[in-house]
């Protein structure tokens, strides 16, 4: 039982002409699990275009580089782009370094008035008091910045993590 992701996403559109559609890709995987080069990644995204708003991309590894081919042809698409910072936790895993993430990001894509930035914690392991931390040091250094928390609640934190971030 095979769907056509087109005729499928046509579909959603359709019926949900009011509501923006969202997907997320892996930067150089797109929908897959293997890497593909630049101009196959620009080509998915353009023909997935009419029908998908906002386009989520992460990098696991928080290389940027590796999003530009989908941002850019989101972005020329005039739809919404909301590259993702990978979030974790270890001794290098600094605020600092997350500020740094997110100046490269909004430096590559044009600035913040072109992206909403996410902040993905796919394993949960955000500290609510340092999600706190780093979404108040991102809207200092940025204030127009449009911010998405995402979390996948594995700790039981999850509720806690996301009111504290939309408290900072």
């Amino acid at each position: 039982n095979r769907i056509d992701p087109f005729e499928e996403t046509y579909a959603w559109k359709k019926k949900l002409k009011k509501t923006f559609t969202q997907t997320l890709i892996r930067s150089t995987n797109v929908f897959g699990y293997r890497a593909y080069p630049k101009n196959v990644i620009k080509k998915t995204v353009e023909a997935f275009l009419p029908t998908i708003d906002i386009w989520r991309c992460f990098d696991f590894l928080n290389h940027i580089p590796n999003m530009i081919p989908a941002g850019e042809a989101v972005l020329n698409g005039g739809k919404f782009f909301e590259p993702a910072i990978s979030y974790t936790k270890s001794d290098d895993a600094t605020n600092e370094y997350y500020l740094k993430v997110a100046k490269e990001i909004i430096d590559t894509f044009g600035g913040t008035k072109n992206i909403i930035l996410a902040i993905k914690d796919m394993a949960g392991v955000g500290p609510p008091a340092q999600i706190a931390q780093l979404v108040d040091a991102m809207l200092q250094k940025w204030p127009d910045l449009i911010l998405d928390y995402h979390r996948h609640s594995t700790d039981g934190l999850g509720v806690p993590a996301v009111v504290e971030a939309a408290v900072a």
